[in-house]
């Protein structure tokens, strides 16, 4: 199986920060009734064992019974060629989701919902990038986080060239949405070709632009309202690094993190992949050096935490992944997908329940394997329970499955949506 995308990753270049002045706040808006959605469900986002989201372009959804049944909690804006572009549920009452036309650089706005969808209030975005992410740590702090492309389009009636780098933008909210003040810009540049190829296990790759100087890799945490973290991605064989901020993303500083164990080899870049903070001092992460020849490497790492905001850290036993599908519920246990340990041969789901001291291996059934183009989550709730689902490009439906003994089996399960 192959699976090919196109990743264009983010600097953090110290010196571009640019602050921002909120403008003065608006009158709230009127607190409109959800909707009837449509269309299917594609994803579940559940917060805990009872309480969870699904949404769909022209759905969202909400759940009380663990995923059994839910009901329908669409904002009225959506319908159309008005889809949802993406979201972030926070708890069992509190939502956000970005509503746009599918056009490039189309005006969005973002629907807020503190009641579990039954109403929703409608804002204003701060620009039309399109693709923005709201991520919010309470239900007044928040942050958008924008990613623009910058391409060569000076040729008339030619084709824009490929990507050369990548300008990011993190705006604030301090009123759940309703005002936005800009706290941080950066620009990085990467190689437009070749790609390099990342082998995976099971014979998967992905292929992914060079970075030329570090940037960011994914999307910062943050565990309070001014303290943040995000990995970054360097080219060649430096130190892993994080940025960390302290006044809620207006400045960001770097955490130089410990080298992952491995062989000796030509290091093409190195990363630090999602990371995870169930506080301000206690965090996970995965460290990754890509080590290879020419346009392919193999990453080789390992999961790290600290106890003390990035000060020191313990290193865990050696992984092979990019740390890009970790997911983690506290400090000690965490999934990372398609990972393995010494047998790239099996697409494995690995464990750990001590930080990444040790791992266990489970082997994913066919059922939770891409045989062709798709896409599929796992996401992990408590230690034990889990959830997964899979949307092959020739299927009609996704399906969903479930785990309650930490992803050493998954079972299919059918939730029950509101009819159309």
């Amino acid at each position: 199986m192959t699976a090919r995308m196109r990743v264009a990753v983010v600097a953090c270049v110290s010196g571009l920060v640019l602050a921002g002045c909120s403008s003065t706040p608006a009158p709230a808006p009127v607190a409109s009734r959800s909707i009837a959605g449509s269309g299917s469900v594609a994803a579940l986002t559940m917060i805990d064992a009872v309480s969870g989201w699904g949404y769909g372009a022209h759905r969202v959804v909400r759940t009380g019974d663990g995923g059994r049944t839910f009901i329908d909690v669409t904002p009225p804006a959506v319908g159309g060629d008005r889809v949802i572009r993406s979201h972030d549920f926070l708890d069992a009452r509190h939502a956000w989701v970005l509503v746009g036309s599918v056009a490039v650089n189309a005006p969005e706005t973002l629907e807020a919902t503190g009641d579990g969808g039954v109403t929703w209030r409608q804002f204003a975005t701060p620009a039309s990038r399109g693709g923005d992410i709201p991520e919010f740590v309470d239900s007044t702090h928040g942050w958008l986080i924008g990613g623009t492309l910058l391409q060569d389009c000076s040729t008339p009636g030619a084709a824009c060239g490929p990507p050369t780098a990548r300008q990011t933008t993190l705006e604030r909210t301090v009123d759940g949405g309703a005002t936005w003040s800009l706290a941080y810009q950066t620009l990085q540049h990467v190689i437009s070709d070749p790609l390099v190829t990342v082998q995976l296990s099971a014979g998967m790759h992905i292929s992914l632009q060079a970075p030329t100087d570090c940037g960011w890799q994914g999307l910062p945490d943050f565990p309070s309202v001014e303290v943040g973290f995000v990995g970054l991605s360097c080219p060649g064989a430096v130190h892993p690094l994080m940025a960390a901020t302290a006044d809620g993303g207006t400045s960001w500083r770097r955490i130089v993190l410990p080298d992952p164990p491995g062989g000796p080899g030509n290091v093409i870049f190195t990363s630090v992949g999602r990371v995870h903070f169930s506080s301000a001092r206690v965090g996970l992460a995965v460290v990754s050096q890509c080590i290879g020849e020419g346009g392919a490497c193999t990453p080789t790492g390992a999961m790290v935490k600290t106890s003390d905001g990035g000060v020191s850290w313990s290193v865990g036993t050696e992984v092979h992944s990019l740390g890009l599908d970790m997911e983690s519920v506290d400090a000690s246990h965490a999934w990372l997908v398609d990972g393995w340990l010494t047998d790239p041969a099996i697409p494995s789901l690995l464990s750990t329940a001590d930080s990444g001291a040790t791992w266990n291996t489970y082997p994913l059934p066919r059922f939770l394997t891409l045989s062709g183009t798709g896409s599929r989550a796992f996401r992990l709730v408590t230690p034990t329970l889990g959830f997964a689902e899979i949307w092959a490009s020739t299927e009609t439906q996704p399906s969903f499955y479930r785990t309650d003994d930490g992803g050493l089996t998954f079972t299919p399960f059918s939730p029950q949506f509101p009819s159309d």
